[in-house]
């Protein structure tokens, strides 16, 4: 069998390239590759100006190796190992072709498991740095943007004490929207998601698919939406959602595999993030408890203390006051200005009674400042506006009785 049969009958296609890049001649594998996507069978139609410029150098070096993709219209890449070597000193060069496509699509797939491996390393530490919820939920986002298109994303927070969803991130065509108030569940996908504990993915008409469920979608219809559930103590806590409004399948299952991967770690960092706000709230409500029994307890002891007071000082000045009044019963007998002088003494008596009934209706504790750097007992802004001031007994009875019996305020 001659050298040209042998060419002709070899499995992969090969091809005999003059100096100027045309083919002098094409084996049948390379033809029937040629016509299988319309093309002609030679370097140029096949693979375009990068055969040409890899044509050169095997001219120059006497040998080239390259992997370039085939010039064809599909979305799935073809994609041949071309060698090329100069046929001894003539211009000719041959050239064969190895179909490399299904190990190219396995090292871009393992590059892009690298890469996401990295991701969810970055996303593990990244989350494990802050407690804070709104930082949590904006590092979530942050991290999954790099593996996944994040153009329209938010994360929903189910409240079981308030049975009320949250929405910390919301991100619409790449822009962030206002925050909302919380609002009761209803019928749509997120709450679907929390229900089941499971993700969901649905491609082409949304809306259609959900009513399919029993389910009332909310919001601007998507043509893809993805959402996978944040698990947490047995039970979904919220949901990661994603959805896009054009593309009728923009979302696929490798797509729900690593989000639901990011979910998982996300999941924790959320629930600590919830832990600690509850702290927080607990921790200040005990403060709150604390500083009430100790303003209690001051007060009590405050009062006990009045109590006391007011009976040691009550006693004695009920005689007196009683005595002053004997007298001004008699004024006519007293000698000079000694009525006046009774009737002082029995006025600041009553302002006194007046002062200590002020202080038996004492319902906190409040300090003022007095002359002489020293902090004095308020009894005005310690006992209720309201709280009535009996008159010392047989105060009226001693106006009524006696017409020279000085009036109330006088000094």
């Amino acid at each position: 069998m001659t050298g040209a049969a042998m060419i002709e009958f070899l499995p992969d296609p090969l091809l005999i390239v003059l100096g100027n890049g045309e083919t002098e001649r094409a084996n049948q594998a390379m033809r029937d590759l040629a016509a299988a996507h319309g093309l002609k069978p030679d370097l140029k139609s096949l693979f375009g100006r990068d055969a040409l410029a890899l044509l050169e150098r095997a001219r120059r070096d006497g040998a080239a190796i390259g992997f370039l993709p085939l010039h064809i219209a599909q979305s799935d890449k073809l994609v041949y190992r071309v060698s090329l070597r100069r046929m001894g000193q003539i211009e000719r060069t041959i050239a064969t072709f190895t179909d490399m496509t299904r190990e190219y699509a396995w090292r871009e797939q393992l590059g892009t498991r690298n890469r996401e491996l990295g991701v969810l390393n970055d996303i593990g530490a990244a989350l494990s740095s802050t407690l804070e919820l709104d930082t949590v939920a904006e590092r979530i986002y942050e991290q999954a943007s790099r593996i996944l298109n994040t153009e329209n994303f938010y994360i929903a927070l189910h409240d079981a004490e308030t049975d009320t969803i949250a929405f910390p991130i919301r991100i619409e065509n790449r822009q962030r929207l206002q925050s909302i108030a919380p609002r009761p569940p209803q019928n749509g996908l997120t709450e679907y998601v929390i229900r089941t504990d499971k993700p969901q993915l649905m491609n082409g008409d949304v809306r259609e698919l959900a009513h399919a469920l029993g389910l009332a979608p909310i919001g601007r219809p998507s043509q893809s939406w993805l959402g996978v559930p944040l698990i947490a103590d047995g039970h979904a806590i919220g949901v990661i959602a994603l959805q896009d409004h054009g593309g009728a399948k923009r979302y696929d299952e490798h797509d729900m595999e690593v989000l639901t991967l990011i979910a998982g770690q996300a999941a924790a960092a959320v629930r600590n993030a919830q832990l600690l706000a509850s702290a927080r709230v607990t921790y200040q409500e005990l403060r709150d408890t604390q500083a009430t029994l100790i303003e209690a307890e001051r007060l009590r002891s405050v009062a006990e203390t009045v109590g006391a007071l007011n009976h040691e000082i009550n006693n004695p000045l009920t005689a007196i006051a009683g005595n002053a009044q004997l007298l001004l019963r008699r004024a006519e007998d007293l000698p000079g200005d000694a009525a006046e002088k009774i009737g002082r003494m029995l006025e600041a008596a009553w302002r006194i009674q007046a002062v200590t009934s002020k202080m038996a209706n004492l319902i906190h504790a409040t300090s003022k400042r007095y002359p002489g750097n020293e902090t004095i007992l308020d009894v005005s802004g310690s006992t209720a506006r309201d709280a009535p001031v009996d008159p010392p007994p047989g105060a009226d009875a001693a106006r009524d009785d006696d017409p020279d019996a000085p009036a109330e305020g006088a000094a």
